[in-house]
């Protein structure tokens, strides 16, 4: 889990972050359950190359996505996506209790569904669903994660199987709406580009990967944002990069090298001159006025 500003009330963490258990198609990262008291808050903190699930049993919080905050109740469950920044707090009167799980699958099929539903569920508040489904899942999840008794792999592995299609169903298999008659083709193109950047910062070498990604000439795509926005693709892609940067910054877990290998920056130095470029203060300055006191959990 990540840096809680209080203790638990109840805590249970199968954690195999730096060293991932594989069940079938599915590697998983973490699963686990937790009871806050009245003043826990997970702090913010990143998500790798993992999908994860907020499940919330019981009481009200907050979860922040991106810095975007969404209120969740008894029955919500949140998608997380691969690179988020994520925290949750916990309301004072009516405390949460949430299960979690991360996960990752190499299933091809079933990556190729989860790579739609970043692009199409980007904003924090379309990633809201309810299953119940999901939550006896997860639940059985946890107590078989501990067990040592005969078919324990194969009863994991289809369970997260099943949780990852579940999944799937309910994001891509809803009742589409209709894009409305006064959006215009250049729109919807320039939305999916946009939401394309915001969901794969980490991943984008140049933006010519963009334009390869939606089969378009670079040249015609970079005219067609412009037009479109009113600002240039390399303005919006190069804004998003630096903003994600601030948050890396302010959470304190990696160095300003990693901060920038991790956003495809040639050298410290060109990430550095470029962020100052960008809010006129160095990453070191930034920091500075930034730095915030955990405790680790």
């Amino acid at each position: 889990m990540s840096d809680l500003t209080n203790f638990e009330k109840y805590h249970i963490d199968f954690s195999f972050i730096k060293n991932p258990k594989i069940f079938g198609s599915t590697y998983l990262y973490q699963v686990g359950k937790l009871f806050c008291d009245s003043t826990t808050t997970i702090d913010s903190h990143t998500h790798i190359d993992w999908f994860e699930l907020s499940i919330v049993l019981a009481g009200k919080g907050d979860i922040y996505t991106n810095q975007k905050k969404i209120s969740v109740s008894e029955g919500d469950i949140v998608l997380s996506f691969p690179y988020d920044i994520h925290k949750i707090v916990s309301d004072p009167n009516e405390t949460l209790k949430y299960s979690f799980i991360s996960f990752r699958s190499v299933d091809e099929s079933i990556k190729k569904d989860f790579e739609t539903i970043t692009q199409s569920f980007y904003e924090s508040d379309k990633r809201i669903f309810h299953d119940q489904n999901v939550v006896s899942l997860t639940e059985m999840l946890i107590s078989e994660i501990s067990s040592t008794e005969y078919g324990q792999t194969g009863i994991v592995s289809d369970m997260l199987h099943t949780i990852a299609i579940l999944v799937i169903r309910a994001f891509l298999y809803k009742q589409a709406k209709p894009v409305p008659n006064h959006i215009t083709s250049n729109e919807v193109t320039c939305y999916k580009v946009m939401r394309y950047i915001d969901s794969n910062l980490f991943l984008i070498e140049n933006l010519s990967d963009v334009s390869a990604h939606f089969n378009y000439n670079y040249s015609y795509l970079s005219r067609t944002f412009k037009h479109t926005t009113r600002r240039t693709l390399t303005e919006y892609f190069t804004n998003k990069k630096l903003e994600r940067a601030k948050l890396l910054i302010k959470e304190g877990k990696l160095s300003f090298t990693e901060i920038a290998g991790l956003l495809r920056y040639a050298s410290l130095y060109s990430f550095s001159k470029s962020f100052k470029f960008h809010f006129g203060i160095s990453p070191s300055d930034y920091k500075k006025s930034h730095t915030t006191s955990t405790i680790s959990s």
